[in-house]
């Protein structure tokens, strides 16, 4: 590829203008604005993965007043997780490797060395994940952290892959938490 024409691209990535972007493709010039959008193709289709570009889009764009509380964001997020886990859990599985041991169909947190899961192991481990994590409380509270660092602390563009690995990063903290609280139980037996 050429370098120019690769500069140029990378310049036009680094240069969008989102509030343009959503004003002349969505006629989206606020926060309410989409909502109200979003009402209106939620009626057509609940979900697609436009709706999802157009919800980052607009964290971009409006940063300081996005309410990640809203019930109908806070839906369409955790759908949104829950549609891409495959993912989210290949994220996360190295992480899983050195925390989490699944024995007679029983999952233990403990730091332990790296280990490969067999097909079941995964299996109940990926049911753990999505049962423990992928629920409307543990996604508000990942939302609370997730906004209340101020845009400039992502040092990038806010999209689905960010959202992905913040979330990753929230639940191995979770999880090492949880790891850590027992240590501390057991030792002041």
């Amino acid at each position: 590829m050429d370098s120019l024409y690769r500069d140029n691209i990378y310049k036009s990535f680094l240069d969008f203008d989102y509030t343009f972007f959503l004003k002349e493709v969505y006629n989206i010039t606020s926060y309410n604005d989409l909502l109200k959008w979003i009402e209106i193709k939620t009626k057509l289709v609940y979900y697609n993965k436009n709706i999802f570009r157009v919800i980052t889009s607009t964290m971009n764009a409006y940063w300081n007043e996005f309410n990640f509380m809203e019930p109908l964001i806070l839906k369409i997020l955790k759908d949104n997780f829950i549609e891409n886990f495959d993912g989210i859990f290949n994220l996360l599985l190295p992480d899983l490797e050195t925390r989490i041991v699944v024995t007679n169909n029983s999952i233990l947190l403990k730091n332990v060395p790296k280990q490969t899961y067999n097909k079941d192991e995964l299996l109940i481990l990926n049911n753990y994940i999505l049962n423990t994590f992928i629920t409307d409380i543990k996604v508000r509270k990942f939302l609370v952290i997730f906004s209340s660092k101020p845009k400039i602390y992502y040092k990038m563009v806010i999209s689905e892959n960010l959202l992905y690995n913040e979330f990753v990063n929230y639940i191995v903290r979770k999880i090492d938490k949880t790891i850590e609280k027992y240590k501390n139980n057991k030792d002041k037996k």
